[in-house]
Formats: structure tokens, C-alpha cells, sequence
């Protein structure tokens, strides 16, 4: 099984060489690490081209002449690659030396799997822990419900992740309404097995410059009400828009399972009714006591949780 790291850089001198020696120090080594460069204007592609000399196996280097972004920077990379599975890497993380090999060995042994994504070491912590993806909701993925979370909950991150190439025609083009790990991960948690591996296999490196990071902790119910007053409906109609371009992927798939195109669409019309609620507190009680009453809260949104936010944001 010939391996791929599709990493994609950007003004990223400060930390990218430490990333590639722990890519260079696995005990499994890639095949073959593809590098898009999204025109770095710092010392990034010296770092790149003195890498590539001294490395182990195949790199290849390209440099977008104007920037793309992360999502079309990493759509590149995803094309360029020519190994059965593809391991995405962003620049600034450090892997730890098992990663590959204990990615690699669940690929080999259940062919079902479309896609893998791990847990990362925070300061203090795990990413997991930060984001909340508690053992429910990892029970639920190991049993074959990642797409009910998914849809949810986005906890599938990209520079943990890897996925098998033979869905890249499918991945590909990633539509601009949505980061690339999360359609990745909504896609194939649709079409194929998507699993999820209990063990931190990266150090995610957060800190200003990084263009994604982990959201928010939880916070105490001060903080909740503040958050719950600030989203609203624009971040609702932001998340159905994005979950749309999902299902009209989907629907044009003749692998995707009915049931996962049925529900993902149940649950866009519920996050547009939400979008959809007036900006006056007591026009929206109406809808929310009937997505109560239907119990859409419930099978789409953190029930009483999810209708007290509706009713508490507030509109500037």
C-alpha cells in the first residue's frame, strides 16, 4: 500500500521544519510528501527545497504563484498525490512517530474503511477533550454512526487525518461554502466507513498565526448565554448553506446510502427554519414549541439546549 502526505504551507518558516523531521521520523514511512506552497513571502521554500534534499523518500514541491487558501491549497495537494492513501498534514503540528504506522495498519486490516481521523495532544489536554467529542459520541462513530456525528458535531480535524484515494473523484472539487477536513469527513462518513483512532498521534501546535485552530472550550453558563446571544440566526443560515452543498454532493452520488441523504436533508430544513426565525424574541416561540413538539430539536440539535439559544440570541 503506497502512502501519501498531501501538506500544504504558508508563510511558515517558524514552525514547518520541525513538522517535516517528524514526518521523516516515522516508523512507517510515507512514500511519497507532496507540498503546496500558497506563495509563502518568508523563508517557507528555502526550508522546503533544503528538506527535500536530505529526506528519506520522494518530495515534491509545487508554489501556487497566488495564494488559493487553505481549502483550494489543499484540493491541490489532494490531486498531486499518487499513494492509495492520503494523509493530510498542515504545517505547524508535530507528529508523533507511530502515527503513519497505526493508521496505515486499520486501512490494511478492515477494507471498509473510507477514512481515519485521531485525537491530538493540546497543552494541558486533547483536542478531544477541548472540543467536547466525549465517549458517546466516539462509541457512536466505532459503530459505524459517524455521519449521524458528524452532521452534528465537527470533530474530525484534518491534520489528523487520512483517507483512502479511490474516493477522491468523489471528494473533488471542495465547494467554498466549507473547510476541506470537514467535507472529507461529511462525505465519506456518507459514502463509505469512517472511523475514529483513541490515541493523541499528533502535538497540535495552537498559537495566533495558525489560520484554524480548535474552537472554544466549554464554558460556564455565563459565557453559554453570551455565546448563545451572539450566534443567531447567521449561523444557522451559515451551517445550512454549508450542509447543503453537502447534500447536493451526496444526491448526485450513486454510492451514497439513502438513508444518510434522507437524514442529512431532514436536518437542513430544521437548521433553516432556524435561520429563519424572526428577530423579535416573542415571534420565535411559535416555531421553536413546534421543532419542540416534533421533536426535531431533539434528533437534530442539542434539544432544550438548542431552543433556549434559538430564543436568546440577539439581533444587533
Amino acid at each position: 500500500m503506497k502512502l501519501s502526505v498531501a501538506m500544504c504551507t504558508w508563510n511558515g518558516a517558524a514552525y514547518v521544519e520541525e513538522q517535516l523531521v517528524s514526518i521523516a521520523a516515522q516508523t512507517r514511512r510515507p512514500d511519497e510528501v507532496v507540498i503546496c506552497d500558497d506563495a509563502s513571502n518568508d523563508a517557507t521554500p528555502r526550508v522546503l527545497e533544503r528538506f527535500s534534499v536530505t529526506a528519506p523518500f520522494t518530495v515534491r514541491i509545487f508554489r501556487n504563484r497566488e495564494r488559493l487558501g487553505t481549502t483550494r491549497n489543499f484540493e491541490q495537494a489532494i490531486k498531486r498525490c499518487t499513494g492509495d492513501v492520503i494523509f493530510l498534514s498542515d504545517q505547524d503540528d508535530v507528529w508523533r512517530p507511530e502515527k503513519i504506522a497505526v493508521l496505515a495498519e486499520r486501512f490494511v486490516r478492515d477494507i471498509r474503511i473510507g477514512c481515519l481521523f485521531t485525537d491530538a495532544a493540546l497543552h494541558g489536554g486533547t483536542l478531544w477533550e477541548h472540543i467536547g467529542f466525549d465517549e458517546s459520541e466516539r462509541s457512536r462513530v466505532h459503530r459505524g454512526k459517524a455521519f449521524d456525528v458528524l452532521i452534528r458535531h465537527n470533530v474530525a480535524t484534518g491534520a489528523t487525518m487520512a483517507f483512502r484515494a479511490k474516493w477522491r473523484d468523489t471528494l473533488l472539487p471542495i465547494p467554498e461554502e466549507i473547510v476541506h477536513d470537514r467535507w472529507i469527513a461529511l462525505i465519506l462518513s456518507a459514502a463509505s466507513r469512517v472511523d475514529c483512532i483513541e490515541q493523541p498521534l499528533i502535538d497540535y501546535r495552537a498559537h495566533p498565526q495558525q489560520q484554524i485552530g480548535p474552537g472554544e472550550a466549554a464554558a460556564g453558563i455565563d459565557r453559554w448565554i453570551e455565546m448563545a446571544r451572539e450566534t443567531g440566526a447567521a449561523e444557522w443560515k451559515r451551517r445550512a448553506k454549508e450542509l447543503r452543498t453537502v447534500l447536493q454532493r451526496l444526491e448526485s452520488l450513486d454510492n451514497a446510502p439513502r438513508r444518510n441523504v434522507v437524514q442529512l436533508g431532514k436536518f437542513v430544513a430544521h437548521m433553516e427554519t432556524r435561520a429563519a426565525l424572526p428577530p423579535q424574541r416573542w415571534r420565535r416561540i411559535p416555531t421553536i414549541l413546534r421543532e419542540l413538539a416534533t421533536l426535531r430539536y431533539f434528533r437534530h440539535s442539542k434539544h432544550f439546549l438548542s431552543a433556549a439559544k434559538d430564543l436568546f440570541w440577539r439581533v444587533d
